[in-house]
């Protein structure tokens, strides 16, 4: 807990759960208000955003074991880095909210990927520090993580309530995932305490 690449790593995974909070909870209205967008109603995009959700659950359940098989053989803060670059896409392009399927369906499948990286975050910590107080530390990094995501739903459905929109709220999004993929890309290897070396 002394050293950068400890706290590096709770911004990057605290990031990455900003927007997984807000997606979990509002994936459906998102998907629904893309729908929108090519002249769909509500009702007839409900059953779609059903169907999506669940896409974006089968992918991420299909390409989680991918990417920790991947994990073991490349660094790891490198992969996490390009999951969060996929997510920030996938932000990126509901904002265009065309209504195309084939759009959202690649949409969903890139933020499965991103979603895919959660164990990563996990792994980096065992790799960096060990197994000695890896509980203390997970329990640590879990409290700021908590507080920095549990507030993503409520802004971003208040931002809906006064605008009518989900873009900007899809918008902070694309930047956070962004923002993750650069701090992981950048986290650096802690240095081995002198009584370890």
């Amino acid at each position: 807990m002394r050293t950068p690449s400890y706290w590096l790593l709770i911004l990057a995974t605290g990031l990455r759960n900003t927007v997984h909070s807000g997606m979990s909870f509002l994936m459906a209205p998102v998907v629904i208000w893309f729908l929108q967008g090519s002249g769909r109603s509500a009702d007839s995009s409900l059953p779609m955003a059903a169907f999506f959700v669940g896409l974006l659950s089968l992918g991420t359940f299909v390409l989680t074991p991918i990417v920790g098989w991947l994990g073991d053989r490349i660094a790891k803060p490198q992969l996490s880095a390009v999951c969060m670059a996929f997510g920030a896409v996938s932000m990126a392009m509901l904002l265009h909210q065309s209504g195309q399927i084939w759009y959202l369906v690649l949409s969903v499948l890139l933020q499965a990927i991103a979603e895919s990286a959660n164990p990563l975050s996990w792994a980096i910590m065992g790799d960096f520090f060990g197994r000695r107080a890896f509980a203390t530390l997970r329990g640590w990094q879990h409290l700021p993580d908590q507080l920095m995501s549990m507030s993503t739903p409520v802004w971003m459905g208040w931002i809906f309530d006064h605008t009518g929109s989900y873009y900007w709220s899809l918008l902070p999004l694309a930047i956070i995932y962004g923002l993750s993929a650069c701090v992981y890309w950048l986290l650096p290897q802690p240095t081995t305490p002198a009584r370890l070396q």
